[in-house]
């Protein structure tokens, strides 16, 4: 069938349509030679498209737009001829394709099907949509000018081609995994959340993906014998995670800095605050959701496309290594064509977000396993680019030096000064300072405390100092003097705090009020 296609695409060549054949005549000559019966001109030439399209000859295609559409001598004075010679002609033909190829792609998300029956289905799907978003680019480049059925047809064929980019790597991982618990697969008790989560409607006409993502409060019943490796079922999944806020929480020991981790916050929520500020039309995430194709659902049919494939992508790593999916970011950075480190920063999320636990014996060994790996890593990996958050929750899980560590790649540009000295907040320097004390640097320390004071107005400088010092003075004194480091923290604290323009103050902050 392709190779007669081809044959009679190079029997009836585009360029007759330069040369002054009309438009007619062409679909006419390409219809009787495909076999295609005789009815309206239009309806002839969509046929005629759709038989391209499914032999993969959707270069044909491509031309067609940039030869004859995007030609403005190339018109005609008969309406049906007119139609067809323009953008629009394909255009309306690549929407009703798409809106077809959106009912497929939806059809494996909501079944689960996999790809026993048809091995290569979800491939096609992926190919297909890769063509169709070649056609759409090259019929807005063929328009001259922005439109918004063009726009918002390129935005849904991002979402597709970006969703089955994602089930291609999840059946690749399975046929890795034979005899384990399925990837592509929809538990029998997982709700029909068409609109809700992400799904995009088939009844609905091609426009912007714009679901509402709704955030679940209620258990939801378990289902199959497993929701995942990792947990039995959903509801024991979200109990964790209220688990694990408390546990961090709990690992806060400076309860006179909160920033450190406020309410509870996890690194799962840096990843969906992300997400959520470059994504449009997503409003909230509903973590954990009910099963792996849920998730794909809920993060990669709904909101922006390329702004926020990285940030969907990260959020779906965490996803897969919390269920127990993978417990490596090598496959997946290999998958999607991504930086290595930038993944493994990924992962550190979620092993940084399981490196205290007050549950039980097993969980807290296994806690350690999991602070240990994040040390390992992002002794390896930080960079710039690292948020400072890890620097904060190192300290708090009792590894100084390598949040020492991590805080010095932060700060390493190519000229060897420093990228964040700038940038540094009051409760930035304060955690700082700790975690260069609790090193035993104390000059270190207080050479970076000096050069921080020095940036900010007196009265700040003064009351952040009081405080820094009110916090750590037996850590301070027992470098500085031999003798009970209480009791001279205590009187050292009061020489400073009543004496705030003398030259004891002037000396630890090295700068003098204007």
């Amino acid at each position: 069938m392709a190779l007669h296609l081809q044959q009679v695409l190079v029997d009836v060549p585009i360029a007759n349509l330069k040369a002054g054949e009309s438009a007619r005549t062409f679909v006419h000559n390409l219809s009787s030679r495909l076999g295609i019966p005789s009815t309206d001109l239009q309806q002839q030439f969509h046929e005629i498209l759709c038989q391209v399209f499914a032999s993969a000859l959707g270069f044909w295609i491509c031309d067609y737009v940039a030869v004859v559409c995007a030609d403005g001598s190339i018109s005609s004075s008969d309406p049906e001829e007119h139609t067809i010679l323009q953008p629009a002609g394909v255009l309306a033909w690549c929407q009703s394709t798409t809106q077809e190829l959106q009912h497929k792609v939806v059809a494996v998300v909501k079944s689960g099907a996999t790809t026993a029956a048809q091995p290569d289905h979800i491939i096609e799907l992926g190919r297909a949509s890769k063509t169709l978003l070649a056609i759409a680019e090259a019929v807005r480049s063929a328009m001259g000018s922005s439109s918004a059925a063009v726009d918002d047809l390129i935005h849904t064929l991002q979402l597709l081609q970006q969703t089955t980019q994602v089930l291609q790597w999840l059946e690749q991982q399975q046929q890795q995994r034979p005899g384990q618990q399925p990837l592509i697969a929809r538990s029998v008790s997982s709700r029909s959340t068409s609109g809700g989560l992400g799904f995009l409607n088939p009844n609905t006409p091609i426009s912007p993906l714009n679901p509402v993502i709704t955030n679940v409060t209620t258990p939801i019943e378990p289902f199959g014998p497993r929701t995942a490796p990792s947990y039995v079922s959903l509801p024991a999944w979200q109990q964790n995670l209220t688990q694990l806020r408390k546990d961090t929480m709990m690992a806060n020991p400076d309860r006179s800095n909160p920033r450190s981790n406020p309410q509870g916050r996890l690194f799962l929520d840096d990843l969906v605050d992300r997400l959520l500020a470059v994504s449009e039309g997503q409003r909230v995430v509903d973590y954990p959701y009910p099963d792996v194709l849920g998730c794909v659902e809920g993060l990669f049919l709904s909101g922006s496309s390329s702004r926020a494939w990285r940030a969907k992508l990260a959020v779906l790593l965490y996803y897969l290594l919390d269920g127990g999916w993978i417990t490596s970011a090598a496959p997946f950075a290999q998958g999607f064509q991504l930086p290595l480190t930038l993944v493994q920063q990924w992962q550190c999320h979620y092993l940084m977000d399981h490196a205290s636990s007050s549950s039980s014996d097993s969980a807290a060994a296994g806690s350690s396993s999991n602070l240990d790996e994040a040390c390992k890593l992002l002794g390896a990996i930080a960079s710039p680019a690292t948020p400072f958050r890890f620097v904060e929750a190192l300290l708090s899980a009792g590894r100084p030096a390598t949040a020492l560590a991590v805080q010095r790649a932060r700060c390493a540009t190519s000229g060897g000064g420093s990228a964040a000295a700038a940038g540094v907040s009051l409760s930035e320097a304060h955690v700082l300072l700790k975690v260069q004390l609790g090193c035993g640097l104390l000059p270190e320390a207080f050479s970076k405390l000096r050069r921080h004071c020095s940036q900010v107005n007196f009265d700040i400088s003064l009351s952040f100092l009081q405080h820094v010092l009110a916090s750590f003075h037996c850590n301070v004194c027992s470098f500085w003097l031999d003798q009970d480091p209480i009791s001279a923290g205590v009187s050292l604290a009061r020489a400073y705090m009543s004496l705030k323009d003398s030259s004891m103050t002037c000396w630890v902050v090295g700068w003098r009020p204007k």
